[in-house]
């Protein structure tokens, strides 16, 4: 049975469980042959000892929750008796303060359980809003409020970020230059602690700021700015 895979002593198995249960579709089926159990013992494999199976579990969660969502508006007892409890789960990585973790409860969040893409306008983006977060706990809420702030924050400082990489020219040499390319280099270090991987990172933003890509910097700040707008963002990505 899946749900035993998922305690598995190997941790290929268990990201192997976790990645089937992700790609299935709900139907009438899998309704029947899947519990609320599964489902839950899918969620604690969000905080696995094993990176590679905290992704793929919490992933899984989102796709379930993604597939399920219709069925759950509509008030189907199954559907949300298994699937309803998935974004409580997700939003509870939050707690964890763990920058992969949360990571990973970000992604899942923001392409799966909200899936802007998938709704039709801003009316029907704003409902599944409104109707994922009157089914979390007020902790839950916190959680997504928590979210919110810290996306605010590092929006702050990516667009700091733009600013001092539009402004160091790596072939100049002068003391003014300098201080900026130090200021650069501590913000980019700063930014780099909050992801999953911060050598990592931080060598993608070094290499960001020396593209001197004004399209590419154009579109990010248009992405990153507060005042633009869901079909603004979209086409700047596009």
């Amino acid at each position: 049975m899946v749900i035993e895979k998922l305690s598995d002593a190997d941790e290929k198995v268990r990201a192997a469980a976790c990645e089937a249960l992700g790609r299935l579709k709900c139907n009438a089926a899998v309704y029947s042959s899947l519990s609320e159990r599964t489902v839950r013992q899918l969620g604690e494999r969000c905080r696995d000892r094993k990176v590679h199976v905290r992704k793929q579990a919490t992933m899984a969660l989102g796709l379930l929750y993604e597939q399920a969502y219709n069925d759950i508006l509509t008030n189907n007892p199954i559907a949300t008796q298994i699937f309803g409890g998935i974004p409580e789960m997700v939003l509870s990585l939050v707690y964890t303060n763990n920058p992969e973790v949360l990571s990973n409860a970000h992604i899942a969040l923001g392409n799966h359980v909200f899936a802007p893409n998938a709704a039709k306008d801003d009316y029907q983006r704003a409902l599944r809003l409104v109707f994922v977060l009157t089914s979390v706990s007020e902790r839950a809420k916190i959680a997504f409020g928590g979210l919110m702030k810290l996306q605010v924050e590092v929006d702050r400082e990516l667009l700091v970020y733009l600013q001092y990489s539009e402004k160091y020219d790596p072939n100049i040499t002068s003391e003014s230059n300098d201080a900026v390319g130090q200021r650069l280099q501590a913000i980019i270090q700063r930014l780099a602690e909050r992801f999953p991987e911060p050598v990592r990172y931080s060598n993608y933003f070094t290499q960001l700021a020396s593209y001197k890509d004004e399209a590419l910097t154009r579109g990010l700040r248009t992405c990153i700015t507060p005042s633009s707008d869901f079909r603004v963002i979209r086409k700047a990505q596009a």
